[in-house]
């Protein structure tokens, strides 16, 4: 049993390591580049219009790449008075949602649901509804 749970991990690491450090690279070569950057800037210019809070949305756009960014950002603008409180608020809990599809194949699949079986897999469902149920409301 403890073999096959071990074949089957390697399995899965095998087939989502390669998709999970590409995008990292894409991404950490797009940063260097600045063209996040550009793309940010074009966004914000593009939210002036619908009278959205560019920081805000920066924030909620960096939280779906990674969300210590993203709250780091939301609290240096916070710090700066760029941001109200109740925007903090509002945009801590819609950060959270991003997280539910990075981390299923992070944290999720490789280690809650094994470990913990059946009652990993209501966790993670659970979880995943808690989120959906946070961007309804």
């Amino acid at each position: 049993m403890i073999y096959q749970a071990f074949v089957s991990t390697l399995i899965f690491l095998a087939k989502t390591v390669p998709i999970i450090v590409i995008s990292y690279v894409v991404i950490a070569y797009l940063g260097r580049k600045s063209y996040l950057t550009k793309a940010l800037h074009a966004i914000a210019y593009s939210l002036k219009g619908l009278k959205l809070n560019s920081i805000v949305f920066t924030s909620f756009v960096l939280s779906f790449f990674n969300v210590v960014v993203a709250y780091t950002f939301l609290s240096q603008a916070w710090r700066e008075g760029k941001v109200k409180d109740k925007d903090v608020i509002a945009i801590s809990l819609l950060n959270s949602f991003p997280s539910v599809f990075s981390h299923p194949y992070t944290f999720y699949i490789p280690f809650v649901i094994p470990v913990l079986g059946y009652l990993g897999l209501i966790y993670t469902a659970l979880r995943f509804a808690v989120a959906m149920v946070d961007v309804i409301t």
